[in-house]
């Protein structure tokens, strides 16, 4: 492309003068080359201007300054409940074509909104309506709508989206975009004043295809009330009456329940059978022998029984002493306690319908989860050894610990905010949420400096796990009134805080707060921002690293 200062540049726009004065033009420009005093003189563009106005040219130079003072297109940024819009366009001259770049953005994930219709409606002051439309994006975010207004004057501007990205039954999403000019021509346009605008220079630039690819969401800045709250670290653990361990209660092998052997994650009722221990008998005894011992103990206590009623008819009769009645009675009690024993005995190798030894049945001490199994099915085990563990995760305590040196701004534990890491949200237990205080500790653990305070809490969510390591704060009692944003909007600098204010669609502009109370994944801002102020609540850290590096920031959109 020739330089339009440049001979070849010059000989395009002279085209009916001969080669002799493009020849003293090029024996003029050569006696300059590299003579910068000579160019700031201008006599070379002096010269250049007076054969171009003898042609009836225009300077390059001219040219430029004329298209500045053209209307430049406009880009304007809104938001509605579903939607971001971000568009740019032309000025908008009768019966000519202005392509509207209609950039969409999903509020649900800020995301490119990949199908669906966009309108964009002119409408005039007695309320005639010019629509233009384009069914399908022209890529992912990106409508490209042609619109030729067929009428000058004052113009409201609309866009309408229709999408099933929406919402099934979502109502068509509009934005109005306030009053536009449509020009009669394009002189029209050279002395118009152009409208307020959004800045397109200055600050930092993120194209939204960069937004879209990125982890990105802005947020605006609002008004509520916040709890102070200071952190801690934490555990997630079974409630008092909500873990127990089983261990054994004899010596012997285990045998499974007709339901199976118990395993990992296996839900229980309290006084359910879930093994039998079948104890190691001693000596020459066998089941036949304990099943004869109940017999004959049966046997004894019915003799000794028959013998103390004897007695006690002929001491009504004083035919006896009253030492054989005693005798008598204390005989019965002791064949009445050997029966029992061998009962026990016999009990404890019982046999099953189908005629096996079942065993001292193991029982499940409460309603729950099964949550560790330390034996194996066949295994002997020893009086006193650990079988299982049980927890019921339903009810759950949120153990705090808080270190020495916030103790001070705590007046009384209201409750608290964890998160987990894995898990999208973070999971308020205070007393609005049905939980309670369990115990707020006098001593500080001189190893760790730090403090529990222990609140129970009805599971929120089935995924949630005892023994589960959690970050948290714990709420102060503290309350204010004051502007709010999500903590992960805030970047430390070099001790200063500051955020990414969206001044446009793919504009934005850093501006240092003064952040305040802390509550759950909301911070308070005393200073630096005004209530509606949109900031950049997720990928803040990306616009950082563009703002430190324009160069490796794309300027433009690849339309």
């Amino acid at each position: 492309m020739p330089n339009p200062c440049s001979l070849s540049g010059l000989l395009t726009r002279a085209r009916p003068f001969s080669l002799t004065l493009a020849f003293l033009l090029t024996i003029s420009q050569g006696a300059v080359a590299g003579q910068d005093h000579l160019h700031e003189d201008g006599w070379w563009h002096w010269l250049q201007d007076h054969f171009i106005a003898l042609l009836g040219g225009v300077h390059p130079h001219e040219a430029e300054g004329e298209e500045a003072d053209h209307l430049e297109s406009r880009a304007i940024t809104r938001h509605s409940d579903q939607t971001e819009l971000f568009v740019e366009f032309p000025p908008l001259i009768v019966g000519e074509q202005a392509e509207f770049l209609v950039h969409l953005t999903r509020l649900t994930d800020f995301q490119a909104l990949t199908s669906g219709e966009v309108r964009i409606i002119l409408t005039g002051d007695q309320g005639q309506e010019e629509r233009f439309a384009n069914p399908a994006p022209a890529r992912p975010g990106l409508f490209r709508v042609d619109v030729t207004p067929a009428g000058a004057g004052t113009r409201r501007l609309s866009i309408q989206v229709t999408s099933p990205e929406l919402g099934e039954g979502a109502l068509p999403d509009r934005h109005d975009l306030g009053e536009v000019t449509v020009y009669a021509d394009e002189a029209a346009t050279l002395t118009a004043v152009p409208a307020e605008a959004e800045a397109v220079t200055g600050g930092v630039t993120l194209l939204k295809e960069q937004q879209w690819r990125a982890d990105f969401a802005t947020t605006p800045v609002t008004t509520r009330r916040l709890r102070g709250s200071v952190p801690a670290t934490g555990l997630l653990r079974a409630s008092a009456d909500g873990e127990a361990r089983l261990t054994a209660p004899i010596d012997g092998h285990l045998r499974p329940a007709p339901g199976g052997f118990p395993y990992t994650g296996m839900a229980v009722e309290a006084g359910q059978t879930l093994a039998y221990l079948v104890p190691q008998l001693g000596g020459d005894s066998d089941v036949a022998g304990l099943e004869l011992g109940v017999t004959r103990t049966a046997s004894a206590l019915d003799l000794a029984r028959q013998e103390r009623q004897r007695l006690d008819a002929l001491w009504e009769q004083r035919a006896v002493p009253f030492r054989e009645v005693l005798q008598a009675r204390s005989a019965e009690e002791v064949a009445a306690a050997e029966l029992e024993a061998a009962r026990k005995r016999l009990a404890q190798v019982t046999r099953t319908a189908a005629g096996e030894v079942a065993g001292v049945p193991v029982l499940a001490p409460i309603t729950g989860l099964v949550a560790q199994v330390q034996v194996a099915a066949g295994g002997f085990v020893e009086e006193g050894a650990a079988l299982f563990q049980f927890v019921n995760p339903e009810r759950l305590w949120l153990e705090a610990r808080i270190a020495e040196a916030d103790l001070g701004a705590i007046r009384q534990p209201q409750g608290a905010w964890f998160r987990v890491p894995g898990f999208d949200s973070a999971f308020v237990v205070t007393p609005e949420t049905g939980a309670r205080l369990v115990a707020f500790s006098a001593l500080v653990d001189t190893d760790s400096r730090t403090l529990p305070v222990i609140f129970e809490f009805t599971r929120p969510d089935p995924r949630l796990r005892v023994g589960q390591a959690v970050s948290a704060r714990v709420f102060t009692g503290e309350e204010a009134e004051t502007l709010t944003l999500p903590a992960s909007a805030l970047i430390q600098e070099a001790g200063d805080e500051l955020v990414y204010v969206q001044t446009g669609g793919e504009r934005f502009e850093r501006r240092l707060v003064r952040s305040g109370l802390r509550d759950g994944d909301q911070v308070a801002i005393l200073a630096g921002l005004e209530p509606g102020d949109r900031v950049v609540s997720r990928g803040a850290y990306l616009v950082h690293l563009a703002a430190g590096a324009p160069a490796a920031v794309g300027h433009g959109h690849a339309h």
